[in-house]
């Protein structure tokens, strides 16, 4: 079960930011369940995790930069905490009016494994950085109040392990951008059944675009109501071998374009992440254990 994938199914720490993201952005955010059926749940659906979206906002006033941030966890679901905890966050910065991305910054903690990762993208050269840095730890268990998490040398087991790639996207007539910026970008279309896309979406390192295709109209059962929406196919394009089974989005017809659900299909199981409230409080990103990780250079 990926933490890339999760997080894209809906699929960072927002450095230095901690406690003050929450103020930060309003009480507007979207939140979603993630859930799972297959193998490993006897084939019921169980919920395995909690995510929130920010809507887009300009934290500096003045500013031509947006920014976005996503965070995960598994807390509160306790089948899943117990064998496999799980705490992630990710933002990504991008042009207000071109949605360009200009900087993707993430932290996690996976079980026993803490990350930290940045990709830079440079559009006028189409070229984006990927670094991340991972780090096993003793433990799997995570701290129920990450502030009060201590840090010190008995908490690792391994030491460091640095990752530097880079993607040069040639022939990208658009501006390059990741995941979550794509998202945003999908929400500002005057979509029309039939439309097909192809966007430079890469994370510096595997990820080299999505093909997608709106493929109708359907009604999806939200908040006890039928409402109207488009249902979109999202199918990745990688430099090696990687899953590259499509993820269906069913995106909201009205003004809004409220991204209400997202599945994908694999051979262990199936995803499901769906949208529970629009009015969610903003995430608390605060996972020491990655944040003091030194990216590496390049």
């Amino acid at each position: 079960m990926s933490y890339y994938k999760i997080y894209f199914l809906l699929c960072c720490l927002i450095l230095n930011l901690d406690l003050a993201l929450a103020a930060a952005v309003p009480n507007n955010n979207l939140m979603y369940i993630a859930s799972y059926r297959g193998l490993f749940s006897a084939g019921f659906r169980l919920d395995i995790a909690k995510i929130i979206i920010t809507q887009p906002y300009v934290r500096v006033k003045g500013s031509d930069i947006s920014q976005i941030i996503v965070s995960l966890t598994t807390r509160n679901f306790t089948k899943v905490e117990l064998f496999f905890p799980m705490r992630f966050c990710y933002r990504t910065k991008f042009k207000t009016n071109t949605l360009a991305t200009q900087q993707a910054d993430w932290i996690s903690r996976l079980s026993n494994k803490a990350t930290r990762g940045r990709t830079l993208y440079n559009n006028p050269s189409k070229k984006a950085i990927f670094l991340q840095v991972e780090r096993k730890l003793n433990t799997r268990m995570i701290a129920d109040d990450p502030r009060k998490q201590k840090i010190n040398n008995l908490l690792w087991a391994s030491n460091p392990d640095p990752d530097v790639y880079n993607v040069h996207l040639v022939n990208a007539k658009l501006p390059i951008i990741d995941r979550l910026t794509m998202l945003e970008w999908l929400r500002r279309q005057n979509l029309v059944s039939g439309m097909v896309f192809n966007l430079p979406v890469t994370d510096g390192r595997k990820l080299l675009g999505f093909n997608i295709k709106v493929v109708g109209e359907e009604k999806l059962k939200w908040r006890n109501s039928m409402v109207y929406s488009w249902k979109i196919r999202l199918q990745s394009k990688f430099s090696d071998n990687s899953d590259d089974r499509p993820i269906w989005m069913w995106l909201s017809k009205d003004k809004q374009r409220l991204p209400l659900l997202f599945s994908s299909s694999h051979a262990l199981g199936s995803f499901q992440v769906r949208l529970v409230s629009v009015t969610a409080p903003a995430p608390i990103c605060i996972i020491k254990e990655a944040t003091v990780l030194a990216l590496p250079k390049y």
